[in-house]
């Protein structure tokens, strides 16, 4: 079973709790984590996951480059018995052996420092802050955009209760163009998000993940938006 736990182009949040509730013992449970992982408290053995897969610079707030990632023993084991590779770097069995094979130097290549030393700097950070207090920051600012959102006029897409913590995705009524706010923003505030035009819709993306899951920052842009909306008129 795969499953993207925070869906950046709807700003859907799965039930993930639900979800990995009825999954059969005989299954593997793989998990898309790129965009919520370091913004909460992971509970991979509660939720049964095999492989939770997560990404460096998104909430982790490090460089761009890893992709960190969690496999069960099950899973573990499962690749280990594998007779045969299937390839190299891209084969995760490859990887387990060198953790192994190699204690000094446990990844079957050289990667790069600079990114390595920049993951250890995020994981510090959480560690600092509490990753508790980060998921109530990151719950706390997603709330305070739809707020701010409402305020404009721009209707959230998930259904209450399933909002991602750290992207908000709401709709526009057709008198605004969802791209050109989006280019506005970006040329004349410095501000980037993004649309919804791959899927058809016109609404915005606004991201608050990692060390930009601030008020401040919310406030700067939904500023900038309604300045752009109120230049319709």
């Amino acid at each position: 079973v795969f499953l993207v736990h925070s869906e950046t182009s709807t700003g859907l949040l799965e039930d993930i709790d639900s979800i990995s509730s009825v999954i059969l013992d005989n299954t593997f449970f793989i998990v898309d984590a790129v965009s919520i992982f370091g913004a909460i408290e992971y509970k991979s053995d509660e939720w049964r996951i095999d492989a939770c897969i997560g990404y460096s610079s998104k909430a982790l707030g490090a460089l761009p480059g890893v992709t960190p990632f969690m496999l069960s023993e099950k899973l573990t084991n499962y690749i280990l018995d594998r007779k045969s590779h299937k390839g190299f770097l891209n084969d995760l069995k490859t990887w387990i052996e060198y953790k192994d094979l190699w204690k000094h130097h446990p990844y079957p290549v050289s990667l790069s420092s600079p990114i390595i030393l920049s993951i250890k700097g995020a994981v510090d950070r959480i560690l600092d802050e509490g990753i508790k207090n980060i998921e109530y920051r990151h719950r706390k600012i997603s709330k305070l955009s739809i707020e701010y959102a409402s305020s404009i006029g721009i209707e959230k897409l998930p259904e209450d209760g399933f909002e991602s913590p750290t992207i908000t995705v709401g709709l526009l009524n057709n008198n605004y163009d969802a791209r050109h706010i989006a280019e506005e923003l970006l040329k004349n505030y410095n501000i980037m998000i993004s649309t919804t035009w791959l899927i058809g819709l016109n609404g915005l993306r606004i991201g608050h993940m990692g060390y930009n899951a601030r008020e401040d920052y919310i406030e700067k842009t939904y500023r900038g938006i309604e300045e752009i909306i109120k230049s319709y008129k």
